[in-house]
């Protein structure tokens, strides 16, 4: 990728809970969390020991546009030291990391504060190394985890039954938002499957159960159910009938995989939510380049760059099918 150029990627944002709490909250109360985390210095996630740590950076709201931007970054001490060589002489100078530095990569989130349907709203992600969208919906969440663990009054729904406290106010009982992010699938997933042919297709159930077989040793961890493709699929919607029969077992199985060989019989699979088609494998989520971005961009940065924001700004109008 160049200097002067971005791949970004077309997402939902859906807000979820753990449970059956049907009074979920919208994604502004989510996102005023993760910037009071994020200006306290606690919007981060340790991995690795330790050794390479997800963040929050800075968050800016645009309240006329109904959007916010999330900078996130990546750091790892691991990464390699950093090298520039001369074009002519081809004389090297190495940047040497100090102890507490790592390799840095950043990444900015745009979402729409304005649902589309129920408890989903559009947003967009800047395609960085290490910030895949499973790395960016996991530090989100482990930022709500950790303000459930300090303050388990943040979010609370009423009591079902309509029970009171000894003061005559209605109960609220305590519970855990979660966020998860559903990419668009792209035009060339739709090709590739349409110009290829479909293997199988998978559902896979996750379990846990332990002492399988009276075996102490043996966990239970998943099950999966394989449907074979005959010859002959209809080539048109493809991508419509496989999702859509999948759908009919999210009960079951909340993940499938679509096995196939493309136009030029490479071996290729496509994961995916049984119960909305959403994509997971980030190779074929929708995606968009924007170039010409002046001065050159770093890998990382601790400041929102608006020059990012303002393409990706447009993308969210045009989905949300804003008047111009």
């Amino acid at each position: 990728m160049r200097s002067t150029e971005r791949r970004i990627y077309y997402f939902d944002i859906e807000v979820k809970r753990r449970g059956h709490e049907t009074h979920l909250p919208p994604l502004s109360r989510l996102i005023e969390v993760w910037k009071e985390r994020s200006d306290e210095g606690a919007a981060f996630q340790e991995r690795s020991s330790g050794d390479l740590v997800y963040s929050i950076d800075a968050i800016e709201h645009y309240e006329e546009d109904q959007m916010a931007c999330l900078l996130l970054s990546a750091t790892d001490r691991n990464s390699p030291e950093s090298v520039y060589a001369d074009l002519k002489t081809g004389e090297a100078t190495i940047n040497k990391k100090g102890e507490t530095q790592g390799g840095m990569h950043s990444a900015h989130l745009l979402v729409s504060t304005t649902p589309y349907r129920a408890d989903t709203y559009h947003c967009v992600i800047e395609g960085a190394l290490k910030l895949a969208s499973a790395n960016v919906e996991l530090l989100l969440n482990r930022i709500l985890h950790d303000e459930y663990t300090a303050n388990k009054q943040r979010f609370t729904f009423p009591d079902p039954m309509g029970r009171k406290t000894r003061k005559g106010d209605i109960r609220r009982s305590p519970f855990l938002p979660r966020v998860e992010l559903k990419g668009h699938p792209s035009p060339e997933l739709l090709a590739d499957l349409t110009g290829g042919k479909v293997k199988d297709l998978h559902l896979v159930s996750t379990v846990e159960r332990d002492d399988f077989a009276d075996n102490p040793y043996l966990v239970e961890t998943r099950h999966q159910l394989t449907i074979n493709v005959k010859p002959g699929l209809p080539r048109e919607d493809r991508w419509g009938i496989l999702t859509r029969a999948a759908s009919t077992q999210a009960a079951n199985y909340a993940k499938a995989r679509v096995r196939f060989t493309d136009i030029n019989n490479n071996p290729k699979h496509i994961d995916f939510n049984t119960n909305d088609g959403a994509v997971i494998d980030g190779r074929y989520v929708r995606n968009e380049l924007i170039s010409g971005l002046i001065p050159p961009l770093a890998d990382g940065t601790e400041e929102i760059i608006s020059r990012v924001v303002r393409p990706m700004m447009r993308m969210i109008r045009a989905q949300r099918g804003d008047q111009p």
